[in-house]
């Protein structure tokens, strides 16, 4: 009987270890345009291995490929790398800039303490050498002249949309003079048109370079199908090649 309760015992905590590795060896997965970073595996020569980075990045995923392997490119530059790296090598980046700021009207609470605060002991001082204070140095508002009124109004626009035109997508880039350019494909009836990639925003850049990754890997698949394809070039009227 002794016996018997030990062995389930020792079952019942055989299974609870293996569900509980299989839960912590589950690879992560991600999903494209994702921003991950890349575990180092190996530490250069000349760096120390405590001293260097464990992680670096950050990327963004342009490619999904089989055995739960993904494409990256650099965030920095939109370089492609040329290896696939696999999942057990990854892990989620959270930008800094995504990080939740005091609310407003918290940092206004405490303006204004600071405010009645400040006051208060301008009157103690005033009240002790019995002369007004001098005004503070610190100057809050523009003075109210005409050139220092447009100086407002342009730092902050009734309506700065005006300043932005839609864009329906990015075509195709180039490089002149070792900058990346883009042709954008406006919305409308605008022609379209080459920008520096500093005027455009880093998600559209992503999109369009995933985009173009995707659409080279299936041209890529497509050639190493018709290679190996039993008719070779003449499989493309044949029909096998048009049932597969």
């Amino acid at each position: 009987m002794v016996e018997d309760t030990a062995k389930q015992n020792v079952s019942q905590k055989r299974e609870q270890t293996t569900a509980t590795n299989n839960v912590k060896s589950k690879e992560p997965s991600f999903r494209m345009l994702q921003q991950v970073l890349v575990k180092v595996e190996k530490t250069p020569v000349g760096f120390s291995k405590k001293l260097h980075a464990k992680w670096e990045g950050p990327y963004y995923i342009v490619k999904i490929t089989g055995n739960n392997t993904y494409g990256l490119r650099k965030c920095s530059d939109n370089k492609l790398l040329k290896a696939s790296i696999h999942a057990n090598r990854l892990k989620a980046y959270h930008d800094p800039q995504d990080r939740r700021l005091q609310p407003v009207e918290d940092q206004n609470l405490d303006a204004g303490k600071n405010d009645n605060e400040r006051a208060e002991q301008d009157n103690q001082l005033q009240n002790q050498t019995g002369k007004p204070l001098a005004p503070n140095n610190t100057v809050t508002d523009f003075p109210h002249t005409a050139e220092n009124a447009n100086m407002q109004q342009t730092a902050a626009p009734s309506n700065p949309s005006n300043d932005w035109f839609p864009i329906k997508k990015i075509v195709k880039s180039r490089y002149v003079q070792g900058k990346r350019q883009y042709l954008v494909d406006w919305e409308g009836k605008y022609a379209k048109s080459w920008l520096q990639e500093e005027d455009l925003g880093p998600g559209l850049i992503r999109e369009y370079h995933a985009t173009r990754t995707m659409a080279d890997l299936k041209v890529q698949n497509a050639v190493v199908y018709f290679l190996h394809h039993p008719c070779g070039f003449s499989g493309f009227t044949c029909g096998k090649f048009q049932q597969d």
